[in-house]
């Protein structure tokens, strides 16, 4: 009985372990979106947004760039 429950459910569940969090870093690299706004003012300062979104739109990350 504790081979067959070793192998029909220990083993198994480990390996679908081992696969999803070996892929959990791929799709969060994977499925992302990037959005760049950038805009110039009258005395020439840029500003650049950079707006990602990953896990479709459960994470959000926003940068603002300054350039004179």
């Amino acid at each position: 009985m504790k081979k067959f429950f070793l192998d029909a459910v220990i083993k198994p569940g480990l390996a679908i372990a081992f696969v999803l969090g070996f892929g959990l870093p791929w799709v969060f690299v994977g499925f992302q979106t990037v959005v760049l706004q950038g805009r110039r003012d009258w005395d020439g300062k840029a500003t650049f947004i950079v707006s990602r979104e990953h896990f479709f739109g459960l994470v959000k990350a926003e940068q603002v760039i300054h350039k004179c």
